[in-house]
């Protein structure tokens, strides 16, 4: 009985001893796990501490610490992208009942293939500006559609598509609004967005081109082929870097010279030749004036407004363009024996450009102009008139060469931006060229008025964005 008694209480003593034993142990780890938990809050409590420290330093790439334990690699710069515009203000004109355009907020033009995205730097306005504008109406207007007026304009590439081997974005070029058929550009033609082409059926082609909009716009939609580069560095530069200094307003001076240079162009006109022009107080027989004579040409100017002559060789003479004397003016007097007497002091003509406006329809000065020329000289037709007088019997024995030149070609373009660049053109005041008015879009009507009563000797108006 004695030796079951205490064979019991030795193992109840071992039972209680294990479970003495098993309760430390549950202790044990019980405190490790507070233990292993209060590391792990004490270190995301760090961690957020951490984590608002960068946050308060608002430059989360470039965070520093003084401990060396707890410095955090350091993160490249991230640029920004920039902000992307989906709208833009443009003057639009609409058919009735809109009598007069709008300045409106639209849409930015998607890409098209064979197009680039053009933000607008500046685009003229013309003497005839104001007339297509009242053109714009039922009654006349053969456009059906709301849509934007423009011209050509300088510009910088916002948007290229996959097409596109030269042009990049941010590049300076110069927007001609001249366009023709990729497959047919003899007999597609237009001058965007003032002149839709010569019949019905290709303006219909032309307005559903995706290109009828005009430069009148913050942005526009233009066709690769019409945006050429422009040196940037030499043409906008300082002059200590043998730059021009030229503003994208002054820039806009290449649309003006380019209808007179192509069609100077179009009878092969060279350095040393002599050149009648006709009228060439008009704005563009100016612009006829200084790049024939930046060409290398003596210049023989000839127009009915004698004080317009004598304003017109005071100002030439005296700048780069028509410096060595080579501008000679003559005012026609309508008898034509008398004025070819008169041209032909000058020495023999080698060619003749004929620029006149519609009021010169029935003017005699073609024929005495024609009648100036040595024989196989060369005329230029790029009047506009429907008929002219022309003295069949003289051209036919003297082998006379009579070239109709509508605008200019791409080739033109090319060599006029050259001549810019290089220095042979010259786009200053002291050079004849004046940027009388700078407008915005909303004043349109502002610059409207100032453009039709342009008259002065080497003026222009444009719009500047």
């Amino acid at each position: 009985m004695s030796a079951v008694s205490e064979s019991a209480v030795s193992e109840s003593a071992v039972s209680e001893s294990a479970v003495s034993e098993s309760a430390v142990s549950e202790s044990a780890v019980s405190e490790s796990a507070v233990s292993e938990s209060a590391v792990s809050e004490s270190a995301v409590s760090e961690s957020a501490v951490s984590e608002s420290a960068v946050s308060e330093s608002g430059d989360s790439d470039a965070v520093t610490s003084d401990s060396s334990e707890t410095q955090r690699p350091s993160i490249k710069y991230r640029k920004l992208l920039p902000r992307i515009e989906t709208t833009h203000d443009a003057l639009i004109l609409r058919p009735a009942p809109f009598s007069e355009p709008q300045v409106e907020e639209i849409p930015i033009p998607s890409m098209l293939p064979g197009s680039v995205l053009l933000r607008i730097l500046a685009t003229p306005l013309h003497s005839y500006s104001k007339l297509g504008f009242d053109f714009y109406n039922p009654k006349r207007s053969p456009h059906e559609q709301p849509f934007i007026p423009g011209s050509s304009a300088i510009a910088r590439v916002s948007r290229v598509g996959d097409d596109a081997t030269a042009l990049r974005i941010g590049q300076l070029v110069f927007f001609d609004s001249v366009m023709k058929g990729r497959d047919s550009p003899e007999t597609i033609r237009f001058c965007n967005p003032v002149y839709h082409g010569f019949d019905p059926q290709k303006m219909e082609v032309i307005d559903s081109s995706g290109f009828a909009d005009g430069s009148y716009a913050e942005f526009m939609r233009a066709p690769l082929e019409n945006c050429y580069p422009l040196d940037e560095a030499k043409l906008t530069g300082h002059p200590r870097e043998w730059g021009f200094a030229y503003t994208p307003a002054q820039l806009c001076a290449l649309a003006t010279f380019l209808r007179p240079f192509g069609g100077l162009s179009s009878i092969d006109v060279k350095p040393g030749e002599t050149v009648l022009i006709s009228p060439a107080t008009y704005p563009n027989g100016v612009a006829a004036c200084m790049v024939a004579l930046a060409m290398g040409a003596k210049v023989v100017a000839c127009c009915h407004d004698d004080a317009k002559l004598v304003q017109l060789n005071q100002i030439l003479s005296h700048t780069h363009n028509g410096s060595c004397e080579r501008i000679t003016t003559i005012t026609w007097t309508g008898n034509g024996t008398k004025d070819v007497r008169n041209i032909n002091a000058c020495g023999p003509m080698d060619a003749f450009l004929d620029i006149s406006p519609p009021g010169a329809q029935g003017s005699l000065h073609l024929r005495t102009g024609i009648m100036s020329l040595r024989p196989g000289g060369r005329v230029s037709l790029m009047g506009a008139y429907d008929e002219l007088e022309i003295p069949n019997l003289f051209v036919t024995r003297c082998n006379i060469t009579l070239k109709g030149n509508w605008m200019h070609e791409r080739k033109d373009v090319l060599a006029l931006i050259k001549m810019v660049e290089h220095g042979n053109l010259r786009l200053n005041e002291e050079d004849g060229c004046y940027v009388v008015g700078e407008f915005g879009l909303d004043q349109w009507k502002e610059a409207l008025e100032a453009a039709n009563k342009l008259t002065g000797i080497g003026e222009s108006v444009v719009f500047s964005f």
